[in-house]
């Protein structure tokens, strides 16, 4: 069977946290506890894919990875996600995987990192001068990373290095991520002081 006929699907509850894999007529594949019992209280569970992998990031229990076909694990080391200079993050609530790399802002964190897709190593970290924390998915457009903690910034997807400042106090992200528009070529951002819409760098 494809994988394209398979379904992903949660296994959450209070005492377990994982997640399994469904074929096309809802039985299961495998399944994988992603966290201890102990840490789900303190756990924010996303769900992301690249190539053949099942990306997750399960709270305390950090970034991990598994085969798609099998539920085997794919990275010899779960990376630590609470490396953020500017203050304690654990949890994440959104990532975003793009080309080879997965790129997040933890929250209450600072800073914005990136992992290489294949193995779950730290790419870089951009740690924000202003100190204010970025709880929103960053978006990838053309070799950029854009994030927004008050101030929208642009970051080679690379090296993390600035690219680009907006100079606009943006406020409050209001939890709605950044958006593109491709009809007008324009990235929206909907702050507490209203919306703003910026052209792309490339």
């Amino acid at each position: 069977m494809s994988s394209n006929a398979r379904i992903k699907s949660l296994n959450l509850n209070y005492a377990k946290m994982g997640q399994a894999q469904l074929d096309g007529q809802g039985h299961q594949l495998w399944t994988v506890d992603v966290a201890p019992s102990t840490q789900v209280a303190s756990s924010a569970y996303i769900l992301s894919s690249y190539k053949d992998l099942v990306i997750a990031h399960a709270g305390a229990a950090g970034l991990q990875a598994y085969k798609l076909g099998t539920g085997v694990r794919a990275w010899n080391d779960f990376p630590n996600t609470d490396i953020c200079p500017g203050g304690h993050a654990v949890a994440t609530f959104n990532l975003t995987v793009a080309v080879d790399k997965i790129f997040m802002g933890p929250w209450g964190g600072t800073c914005v990192l990136a992992y290489h897709a294949d193995t779950g190593k730290l790419a870089w970290v951009f740690n924000a001068p202003n100190g204010v924390t970025f709880d929103t998915k960053p978006l990838y457009l053309n070799g950029v990373v854009y994030a927004s903690n008050s101030k929208l910034w642009a970051l080679d997807a690379e090296t993390g290095q600035v690219l680009a400042q907006a100079k606009d106090d943006l406020g409050d992200n209001t939890g709605t991520p950044l958006a593109f528009d491709p009809l007008q070529n324009q990235i929206l951002h909907w702050g507490s002081t209203g919306m703003f819409a910026y052209k792309p760098l490339k």
